[in-house]
């Protein structure tokens, strides 16, 4: 594993230690590592992390997602089952500015590395647990996965195909929101701690980052009394300006939300008679939508994209995966 961040050094000085496995906290300190801060991965040599088997596995290596949010961290094999494994934990603990990880309560205090525990031996240690339900709600105990969590979200429940099934999201949602929202939090926290000296234990789960990432479009059903459907919220194709138009060889997304842009987008096709139909809904949104894909039928993929690449009005084709990782590899 290398030693080095990647990218601005805002946390240089800090030193997390990860006893996680997994996607969602080894991602969080994969992101505090990028930061500048030292990362030490502690895993067990007989247990090692399941996420060195998922996915593509080369000759000879472990899987590419373990190395992708690892390779900034320095790894040190510990059995926390050991008494003497524990105690060299202990003593990185002792000098540790932070320490996140995603275990069960019960586990964490069985391989004694409960906050309690190293909290007396730092107390300015800030720790992050990482967990999947409430730890005080009925579901505590249940085990779960991404896409469990995100089932339970609501968010499938508002992305579905043509057919009203409901579509697997393209990565983890839960787990990555989860690890961004445990890293913001560990870097906040981390700043208090430097300046008070007085660490604390920051519990965050899946449940609740995907709630987060919900509440502004959660607070409008609340308020409207409409519930969220796919295809009638703003960011699921409620309005033409805010749509996927398909056209022969490819697709556009078209976020035309303000005016003026899709003012643009009208005059670029030769229909500004739809000008005033920007935010137009129920029958009249349709029939909006069935005039763009109408006149968009004219011509084909490449032939609109050398139009719409010169405009301005917030349009970007749908691009292949293929072309991006191609894009990283040049």
């Amino acid at each position: 594993m290398a030693k080095n961040s990647t990218g601005p050094g805002w946390l240089a000085g800090v030193t997390v230690l990860d006893l996680s496995s997994l996607l969602p906290s080894p991602f969080a300190a994969h992101l505090l590592a990028k930061f500048g801060a030292r990362v030490i991965k502690v895993e067990s040599p007989n247990r090692p992390d399941p996420a060195r088997e998922f996915g593509y596995v080369p000759p000879g290596k472990t899987g590419s997602c373990y190395r992708e949010i690892n390779d900034n961290k320095e790894l040190l094999l510990l059995d926390l089952k050991s008494e003497t494994d524990r105690e060299r934990l202990y003593e990185l603990v002792r000098t540790a500015d932070g320490a996140i990880e995603g275990y069960r309560p019960d586990v964490r205090k069985r391989l004694g590395i409960e906050y309690e525990t190293l909290a007396a031996l730092n107390p300015a240690l800030v720790y992050c647990s990482v967990g999947g339900y409430d730890p005080a709600g009925d579901y505590r105990d249940r085990a779960g996965h991404d896409l469990n969590f995100v089932a339970r979200s609501g968010i499938l429940d508002q992305t579905r195909d043509r057919e009203g099934r409901c579509v697997m999201p393209g990565i983890p949602l839960g787990d990555y929101s989860v690890a961004y929202a445990a890293a913001l939090r560990m870097a906040c926290a981390l700043f208090g701690a430097r300046q008070s000296r007085r660490g604390c234990h920051i519990e965050i789960t899946i449940e609740q980052a995907l709630l987060e990432v919900q509440m502004p479009f959660l607070r409008e059903a609340i308020e409207s009394g409409e519930m969220p459907r796919s295809g009638h919220t703003l960011v699921t194709g409620k309005y033409p300006c805010y749509n996927l138009y398909e056209v022969e060889g490819g697709t556009f997304a078209l976020g035309a939300l303000e005016e003026k842009f899709w003012r643009v987008f009208c005059e670029s096709i030769g229909r500004a008679d739809l000008i005033s139909s920007h935010l137009a809904t129920g029958d009249a949104g349709q029939r909006t939508i069935a005039e763009v894909n109408k006149t968009l039928s004219r011509k084909n993929f490449a032939d609109w994209w050398k139009i719409f690449r010169a405009v301005d009005c917030c349009i970007e084709p749908v691009v292949a995966v293929k072309d991006v990782v191609n894009g990283l590899q040049s």
